[in-house]
């Protein structure tokens, strides 16, 4: 059971840190 967490916790971090990138992008490619 706590690899299941882990799992989810990690899934969660490196969805919110897809998520950040994709906005710096976004925001970037409007600027220019």
């Amino acid at each position: 059971m706590q690899n299941v967490f882990s799992a989810f916790i990690n899934e969660q971090c490196f969805i919110s840190m897809l998520h950040e990138l994709l906005q710096n992008y976004m925001s970037s490619s409007l600027a220019s």
